[in-house]
């Protein structure tokens, strides 16, 4: 199980801390497999697949890389593994560059650069290998597990409230924030600087639409084919027994596609995955005829998503309790876990993307579609939460909502909707969905290339929207795939009908909110525990026929539709209209997250040993 952690202490007292961290995860003790500088101003433990290391002979410079850096300066690497002397190219950039220096570099990467009494970690812009961290007395911890950071975190747990309003708005935390008030969140685009007088934070990426390129749709097809087949490339040629995850949709489509025309005669392995094959129009029926079109081998995997005590803990644990993974995918990293194990695959493709969707036609953002969201007084949450908690999350979530919307520098409301996306929507929930496939296989993003998303920013609203340009590039490189119907619906549960009818479903939930935890500490658990009762008791979800969706689809392209549904998403996002089982899981995975996270403080081993004459310097980042 692939996991990282480490202490970064430019005054070299980082083995202590190291100590502590280690004794406070909750995989086997972890070996110190780097060291750098006199008395351990960098020392770090991992059971990593792909780790290299390099230091200069005087030991004042150092390289640590997590992953792989498959371009610098737009070049492609050797391998992407760190050979000695790419990482040695990697410290002198950072030597004359600083902090500048990350945006020469792609691949999927943790990386630390130490220059004398200054060191610079980041991540890359896709963010799978995101780390947990805090830092206190120029002494900064970090793990891929929140709850593994926990017992060494040197204060007493607190809610961030602000954090905890916006995942329950919107089951998303806000960039660089987690539930816990001093523990933060290094993800996609951003990174840190520690010096002696502590830590600062910051971003080598944002999806911020400033600048408009060539307008040509030709041209911008032409450019966007060949970005796309240069990030198949490095990528396809690093990975190591791969396969493709196939949907209906166009982006795996696409990226299928490209990857067999790569591969020649090489055989290329594709697989859907989920509940009922045979629904039609599904993405596993269409899934099978776009592998068959492109002679791929193509497999199917039933998956069945079940709700125990133990699937439920476990996926909190996994996903840091991050992007609702614990409510909607219980047990997928047992899944991958046989995709490594038992098929054989140590790599995976996925088509994670940034292209576009729906241009707004109001001057309205609509946040919520971004991934930023309110909890209110009069909201969905209001008959759940007592008085006080409401006067806690109300005020902490606006704050949330002001400091996202003042902090973007895209043009229109589309732009800014979709800079919103990449802050909260990849960096919070697609990365740490990878991340927890990432444990046993090893996940490339093409279309999350940063020469691909730098240029994105330059492109036309008109043409990002509804991914026209990527439909034209299929078309017009892979004619025979693209005039494949898409599918219209998934093999994933209808969840809002199942909780609401299968009794099953409600007792687990009953069952784990009867145990102590967080609903405990803000007195909130009686109402809770009345609410499942009642959305059992609510009776069935009847389900409207196909026709009516269908008709609804249609109806729901046009301009006034649109208008009016811009508009109500954001009346309801306003009064925070959500499915009431959703509302009840979310508090869940917060009873259990904060509940953890304040025993496995209470019960650490390890005294810290870090100063604490000094609170973190760090600031919140888009």
């Amino acid at each position: 199980m692939e996991v990282l952690l480490g202490v970064l202490s430019p005054d070299g007292s980082g083995e202590a801390a190291f100590a502590n961290l280690a004794a406070g995860t909750a995989i086997d003790q972890p070996e110190i497999i780097a060291r750098a500088g006199t008395g351990g101003s960098v020392v770090l433990g991992a059971v990593a697949r792909r780790f290299a290391t390099w230091q200069d002979v005087d030991g004042e410079r150092s390289v640590h890389l997590d992953g792989e850096i498959l371009e610098i300066d737009g070049r492609p690497t050797s391998d992407g593994r760190g050979a000695a002397g790419e990482l040695e190219t990697v410290s002198r950039l950072f030597e004359t560059h600083g902090n500048a220096a990350w945006s020469r570099l792609d691949g999927s990467f943790l990386l630390i650069v130490r220059h004398g009494a200054t060191i610079y970690a980041g991540a890359d812009v896709a963010g799978t290998r995101g780390v947990y961290w805090w830092e206190q007395g120029g002494t900064l911890a970090f793990h891929s597990r929140l709850l593994d950071l926990v017992p060494s975190y040197p204060a007493q747990i607190r809610e961030d409230w602000g954090a905890v309003a916006n995942y329950l708005a919107t089951g998303l935390y806000p960039p660089g924030r987690t539930a816990i008030s001093g523990i933060r969140h290094l993800g996609a685009g951003q990174h840190l600087v520690i010096r002696p007088s502590g830590a600062t934070e910051g971003r080598h990426f944002r999806l911020a639409f400033t600048e408009q390129g060539s307008a040509r749709r030709t041209e911008l097809v032409d450019e966007l084919i060949a970005n796309v087949e240069a990030a198949v490339a490095t990528r396809w040629r690093a990975a190591v027994e791969p396969v493709v995850p196939l949907s209906g949709g166009v982006d795996s489509r696409y990226l299928a596609a490209e990857i067999v025309r790569q591969a020649g005669t090489s055989p290329v392995r594709t697989i859907t995955w989920g509940e009922a094959p045979d629904r039609a129009n599904s993405d596993a029926q269409v899934a099978s005829t776009v592998a068959a079109a492109l002679g791929a081998e193509h497999a199917w995997r039933d998956k069945a998503q079940l709700h125990t005590l133990e699937s439920f803990e476990r996926s909190i644990y996994v996903s840091s309790g991050e992007c609702d993974y614990a409510i909607h995918y219980p047990g997928d990293d047992q899944f991958y876990r046989r995709l490594h194990d038992e098929l054989g695959f140590s790599s995976l493709f996925r088509g994670d993307e940034c292209f576009g969707y729906e241009r707004l036609i109001t001057n309205r953002v609509v946040a919520v579609l971004g991934g930023v969201g309110r909890v209110s007084q009069t909201g969905a949450y209001a008959e759940l939460l007592t008085p006080e908690l409401l006067a806690l999350l109300a005020p902490a979530s606006e704050a949330v909502m002001d400091e996202a919307m003042a902090g973007l520098a895209s043009r229109t409301p589309t732009g800014k909707r979709d800079e919103l996306w990449y802050a909260f929507g990849i960096r919070r929930l697609l990365a740490p969905y990878n991340a927890v496939r990432h444990q046993d296989l090893e996940v490339y993003t093409p279309f999350l290339d940063r020469r691909l998303l730098e240029w994105l920013r330059r492109v036309p609203e008109a043409l990002r929207a509804e991914k026209r340009l990527v439909r034209d590039a299929l078309s017009r490189r892979f004619p025979d795939v693209a005039s494949i119907p898409y599918a219209t619906r998934d093999n994933l549960p209808a969840w809002q009908r199942r909780w609401r009818e299968d009794p099953i479903l409600s007792g687990f939930l009953r069952e784990w909110c009867s145990a102590p935890g967080w609903l405990d500490a803000v007195g909130i658990r009686p109402a809770v525990l009345d609410r499942i009762e009642r959305l059992h008791v609510a009776g069935p979800i009847t389900a409207d026929p196909a026709w009516r969706r269908d008709l609804r689809r249609l109806l729901n392209r046009s301009a006034p539709s649109r208008i009016l549904l811009e508009l109500g998403l954001e009346r309801r996002a306003e009064r925070n209209a959500l499915p009431e089982y959703l509302q009840l899981l979310r508090l869940a995975v917060l009873h259990g997250l904060l509940g953890s996270a304040r025993r496995r403080q209470s019960e650490r081993l390890v005294a810290v040993q870090v100063p604490m004459t000094r609170s973190s310097g760090s600031g919140t980042t888009n």
